[in-house]
């Protein structure tokens, strides 16, 4: 909201509707541009709850969080300390905080980007690549889920299985090239090979237990 000028825009219907006598509809508008504020702040407070752990890439970055977050310091987010115009009386210093909270919006962004944090965007794709293997056909551009055999892993007609991971099956060699090629398999195979081998060596450990005990 704070990037795209949509608090500017939210913040100057605010004031039409105030001098249009609406104050409870004015007042809905501030709590929600402010809020966006909160938001943002808590963003960069748990940004900043990684310095430990930080590498030299993100320490910068981290660095201009610290400085930049704050936007929302002093601002009242409820009606109930003194009604509408302790809401309302907020707006030119809310109009006043936005290039900030832009700044702040800009930052944020830049952090959650994968350049900045690669071990969660890895993770990421790994767990839609898991949920993807649940399906006939994994490649998830492809049209013929839920077609002949079944949509669920394995059922589908000519179903074939990834040869490296052999965690993912495929309805055709169409979509096992297309999803290598473009989907991002390639990225999650040896990922997906391991924790499908971990899995399976889990599984024998609590069998293996399980008849020890009885």
């Amino acid at each position: 909201m704070a990037r795209s000028g949509t608090l500017q825009s939210l913040l100057q219907d605010a004031r039409r509707l105030q001098d249009g006598n609406d104050a409870c509809g004015a007042a809905v508008l501030v709590v929600i541009a402010i809020k966006a504020l909160q938001s943002l702040d808590r963003g960069a407070s748990e940004a900043a709850s990684t310095w430990a752990t930080a590498t030299p890439q993100q320490l910068p970055l981290l660095q201009k969080l610290q400085l930049a977050q704050g936007v929302s310091a002093g601002l009242a987010d409820s009606s109930e300390a003194g009604g509408f115009p302790v809401l309302l009386a907020q707006v030119p210093e809310l109009l006043s905080r936005l290039p900030a909270a832009a700044k702040l919006a800009d930052l944020l962004h830049e952090w959650l980007q994968p350049a900045m944090q690669p071990e969660r965007h890895k993770a990421a794709r790994l767990q839609l690549a898991q949920a993807a293997a649940t399906r006939s056909c994994a490649y998830l551009h492809c049209t013929n889920v839920g077609g002949e055999g079944g949509s669920a892993a394995g059922q589908g007609v000519g179903s074939m299985r990834c040869s490296a991971c052999r965690a993912v099956w495929y309805c055709s060699t169409t979509c096992s090239h297309a999803d290598w090629r473009q989907g991002g398999h390639r990225r999650v195979c040896k990922a997906l090979g391991i924790a499908r081998q971990a899995a399976k060596e889990a599984a024998a450990a609590a069998e293996s237990a399980a008849a020890e005990g009885q």
